[in-house]
Parts: C-alpha cells; sequence; structure tokens
C-alpha cells in the first residue's frame, strides 16, 4: 500500500509492563515494541496507531496501547523504522541494531514463543478503536479471529465449557 512502517516502544518503569490474563495470571517484561501505521481516523485525522496482534483485536492509540501494559507514559513513543529509541542505541532492541543475525534471532524467539502459547487461541484486548471503525462502517464485528478471541468470546467459550457438564433434563 505503499505505508512506511513505524515503531512503537514502551519501556517498564519501576514494576515493569504487565499484562495481567483472564485466567488471573500476570505476565511482565522490561520492554515492548509493536509496529505503527498512520490511520484516517473517523474524523478525517491521521493518527499513529498502533498494531501488536498479541495483545489487541486492532489498532489502537500508543495511550491504550501502553495502558494495557501498564507503562508510564512518558515512557512510550513511535520512532520510524530504523531509528533507536530515545537513550539507546539499537532499532530491534533496546541495544541491537538490525542485522541478518537479529532478524534470525527473531525468528527464532518468535517460533520459540509460539511453543508457549498452545492451540487454544490468545485472548487479546479490544481496541476501542476497531469497534469504531466496525461501527462507522456498520461491518460484523467478529469477536473471534483464526488465532485470537476477545474477552467476551473467551467469556462465552468458558460459559459454554462450563454448561457442557451439565446434564439439563426437560420439566
Amino acid at each position: 500500500m505503499g505505508l512506511t512502517a513505524k515503531k512503537a516502544w514502551a519501556f517498564a518503569g519501576s514494576g515493569g509492563l504487565q499484562i495481567k490474563q483472564l485466567t488471573g495470571e500476570s505476565v511482565s517484561w522490561w520492554y515492548h515494541v509493536a509496529a505503527s501505521l498512520p490511520v484516517k481516523t473517523p474524523d478525517g485525522s491521521l493518527e499513529d496507531m498502533v498494531f501488536d496482534p498479541g495483545l489487541f483485536d486492532g489498532p489502537v492509540s500508543l495511550e491504550e496501547w501502553g495502558d494495557a501494559m501498564k507503562a508510564f507514559r512518558e515512557k512510550l513513543e513511535i520512532v520510524p523504522f530504523g531509528v533507536p529509541p530515545k537513550g539507546y542505541t539499537g532499532d530491534y532492541a533496546p541495544h541491537k541494531k538490525t542485522s541478518r543475525d537479529t532478524d534470525k534471532n527473531a525468528e527464532e524467539t518468535m517460533v520459540e514463543y509460539l511453543n508457549y502459547q498452545g492451540a487454544d487461541p490468545r485472548v487479546v484486548f479490544e481496541s476501542q478503536r476497531r469497534q469504531q471503525f466496525c461501527q462507522l462502517r456498520g461491518t460484523y464485528q467478529a469477536a473471534q479471529g483464526k488465532t485470537w478471541m476477545s474477552p467476551m468470546a473467551a467469556t462465552a467459550a468458558a460459559l459454554d465449557r462450563l454448561l457442557r457438564k451439565f446434564t439439563f433434563a426437560p420439566y
């Protein structure tokens, strides 16, 4: 489409970046990076939005993305592709420049992380922007994709599994 992606960076404050899963389990880490692209908003303006399919079902603002991870706002930024975030020297990881080796490391890391994911769809946060776009266009908003499901779909699936454990007799 002729667009050049940017990178959204989030760095941990004192407590680390954290996501609380629906299971109640918390996951934490010290930095996170995701793709960013300019998106035309319903009012016609352009806004750099973050695309992070590991966390959301659609594009989100930098602030919404950071809020999901409990990141401090001053530790969030979007920079052009190939440019390191403020205070760091790397463009792939905080202290690593992109090279064939880091691309290979990234691929190996993703394969490793996919093993942790398991076969069940990931539960991701619902994107407010995606909901607005779907309402504006009058399109159907699926609560589940190929590899992810929204909290609403996860709750419905859990309820369905629970109800299947019981046998209901007619009155």
